[in-house]
């Protein structure tokens, strides 16, 4: 996916989704809701030398949530998040996190979310793989489009620590850490 024609639509849907929610009443969050948002961001993943490293590389990413209400600003839940890119060899970092979304303002769409779980690095396939402790941070923005469904973008950050990255009884790389910067675009249903 081409970075420059992914933002140019993030842009428009943002647009879009404003001038229709000018027009619509506070949304109510309540009860169930999930969220799935697919992007594009960066990488970069390393260790103590001497160390093979992922140095900054772009690549797709995909979040999905899902949880419940706990208040009108306050959203509860478990997220899989990630990042994946199979250009130059095959490399994953992915989250698995409690998340909490919170809204400043209940009749609002800004947010800011964090979570903390498990981290993932699969190397080639799962040739070498590793899985420690992990974070995410992040902001967005629901763009109210119906009663039950918003149009959300999202900026996030996935922090991860491995430790040990190995396959096939070989360590690939101790001390393993990572992060990825992703920003996405997606659908929230309430």
């Amino acid at each position: 996916m081409n970075p420059r024609l992914f933002a140019l639509s993030l842009v428009c849907v943002s647009f879009l989704a404003t001038s229709h929610s000018s027009a619509q009443d506070r949304a109510a969050r309540r009860g169930l809701w999930g969220s799935a948002i697919v992007g594009y961001g960066a990488a970069t993943a390393g260790c103590r030398a001497p160390c093979p490293g992922l140095g900054r590389t772009l690549g797709q990413s995909v979040v999905a949530r899902i949880g419940g209400t706990a208040r009108p600003n306050l959203l509860l839940g478990g997220e899989i998040s990630g990042w994946f890119q199979h250009a130059k060899g095959q490399d994953d970092v992915a989250n698995g996190s409690f998340v909490a979304l919170f809204y400043p303002s209940s009749d609002r769409g800004l947010f800011v979310n964090a979570g903390i779980g498990i981290s993932t690095y699969l190397r080639d396939g799962d040739v070498y793989n590793g899985t420690g402790a992990g974070v995410s941070i992040g902001i967005g923005h629901d763009f109210h489009w119906t009663d039950k469904m918003s149009l959300t973008v999202t900026a996030s950050v996935l922090l991860g620590y491995v430790g040990r990255v190995s396959g096939g009884g070989t360590t690939y790389a101790n001390n393993w850490r990572q992060m990825a910067l992703i920003f996405g675009g997606g659908v929230t249903i309430l």
